[in-house]
């Protein structure tokens, strides 16, 4: 995000007027969002070509529609609501307002929480179904497994079963 920011800068001119810490705040909650949506389209994904197909049908609505190349505004009614449910459409408010406009953190508290709020949803849901169908289940010493009938284990990336007699 330095790299970028800085390029833009250096490059094309593109000012910063406003808070730094506003700006890394705005960003860090921006990465945990897209951080737990990875985490979560990993864990509903059975192959490598699913998750890169899920990543790419999460990325292409982002970018269209959250506002960085067309007004929200300007698009039909029944398109826009799909931007306000994106997490990129509330980053670029906070970029925009931070780094062009000088927009103080308090004219930013509600894309700042709108952010937070789908951080932890999401972030929340991928650890759920992370643990849920990923992670082994872990048997202390002398103690039967929860499910007598199968014991479900992850060896080498693939899920196999193993019936328990």
């Amino acid at each position: 995000m330095v790299i970028i920011v800085a390029a833009g800068m250096l490059v094309f001119s593109v000012p910063f007027r406003g808070s730094v810490a506003t700006f890394a705040l705005g960003a860090r909650l921006f990465l945990f969002v897209t951080l737990g949506v990875g985490v979560l389209i990993s864990s509903v994904s059975q192959t490598q070509g699913q998750a890169i197909q899920l990543a790419i049908m999460t990325l292409l609505p982002q970018i269209l529609l959250s506002g960085l190349f067309f007004p929200l505004y300007s698009m039909a009614p029944a398109v826009r609501w799909i931007g306000y449910v994106l997490p990129l459409t509330y980053f670029i408010k906070i970029a925009r307002g931070v780094m062009v406009r000088g927009t103080p953190i308090t004219a930013l508290w509600l894309p700042l929480v709108i952010l937070a709020t789908m951080a932890v949803v999401v972030f929340t849901l991928s650890t759920l179904r992370f643990r849920r169908d990923l992670a082994p289940r872990r048997v202390g010493a002398g103690e039967e497994p929860a499910d007598r009938e199968s014991e479900a284990t992850v060896r080498d990336g693939a899920r196999t079963t193993k019936a328990r007699a």
